[in-house]
């Protein structure tokens, strides 16, 4: 690990906060001339941390390495060039497909 340059917390600030378990920490350390941040998360459900076990062992990789993995992905910004590339391949996957209008299904929803 390298040196700590900074470190924050949020701290509950009313009974609600903490009920909700709304607390977290982060630091960033320098290592080797990068930035890394970490983030602790608290009050998973055991059975949240079960499913993102099992789903790290089917992709060959630790728990760290999985969660680091979802929240990339979650987060990862597309450039206008690749989503160009993507709504083609969705169009080409649906062309010919004939699709109902979708007001007239809600409209019909909404008569029930």
């Amino acid at each position: 690990m390298g040196i700590p340059v900074a470190i924050e917390w949020y701290l509950p600030k009313s009974p609600i906060d903490t009920t909700l378990g709304r607390c977290y920490q982060y630091a960033i350390f320098v290592q080797e001339g990068t930035t890394m941040a970490q983030i602790l998360v608290r009050n998973l459900d055991e059975k949240t941390v079960g499913r993102l076990k099992r789903q790290a062992k089917r992709n060959g990789r630790s728990l760290q390495s999985e969660v680091k993995t979802i929240i990339e992905e979650a987060t990862r910004q597309v450039d206008m060039e690749t989503a160009r590339k993507l709504m083609d391949e969705f169009r080409s996957r649906f062309k010919g497909r004939k699709f109902p209008n979708s007001a007239d299904l809600i409209r019909e929803d909404r008569d029930r």
